[in-house]
């Protein structure tokens, strides 16, 4: 019998993408408040900027789209930083595993860019940045409660039905509540609207992309 090692392909992924997160907010803190402001305004997503063109905005027109991505690898302090790292290092190894160095990337952009989406449509004239992998991450979240065990999945009929997978949703809800209304990210606040896309995301799309096991049907 031979043990998994602690660090290996794909769990390696999870360890470079914190650390691409940190050296990206430390190059962000190196540069002079001018510079930081910039680059933070034209990574951020800005739900008006989108449909407004004369904002006259850092980074033209060109971040319309590319701020969909990149807002997800820009922090605003290094809490922030530390909030979504820890996040990131206790949910994603698990899904990593289950879909690979490639797939999983895929799923952590795509969950995030669902997230952005999601504030943008709530938040359609709002011009306050948003900034953050918490939607990726909380995408993370979702595609863990479709994992009842090693080697199985649980398909969506059975996950609505299970008591486990609607009290963790619950919980998630009101724990993101409660963290919104605390005021823990200062006078800029949380978008909770990504958090609640990412979710949603994550929970529904993660069935589709873990092919390499057997799916779960509980015993009637």
């Amino acid at each position: 019998m031979t043990s998994e090692p602690i660090i290996g392909p794909p769990k390696w992924v999870v360890l470079a993408l914190t650390a691409a997160l940190a050296l990206i907010h430390g190059a962000q803190w190196l540069q002079p408040p001018r510079v930081a402001n910039w680059w933070f305004e034209a990574l951020a997503v800005v739900p008006g900027r989108l449909w407004d063109t004369g904002l006259g905005l850092a980074g033209g027109e060109i971040v319309r789209a590319t701020s969909l991505l990149t807002h997800m690898f820009v922090h605003a302090d290094a809490t922030h930083l530390l909030m979504n790292a820890m996040a990131l290092i206790s949910f994603a190894p698990e899904v990593a595993l289950r879909l690979g160095v490639v797939r999983f990337l895929a799923f952590f952009v795509v969950t995030g860019i669902c997230g952005a989406a999601l504030y943008i449509a709530l938040n359609a004239d709002s011009f306050a940045p948003r900034i953050g992998a918490a939607g990726a991450i909380s995408g993370l979240l979702g595609a863990l409660l479709r994992i009842p065990g090693r080697g199985v999945r649980m398909p969506l009929q059975d996950a609505i039905r299970s008591k486990h997978v609607l009290t963790s949703i619950a919980m998630f809800l009101v724990i993101d509540a409660v963290i919104v209304n605390s005021g823990a990210m200062g006078q800029g606040g949380i978008a909770w609207e990504a958090h609640l896309g990412g979710f949603i995301a994550g929970f529904l799309l993660f069935y589709l992309l873990d092919k390499s096991v057997v799916s779960h049907r509980p015993n009637r």
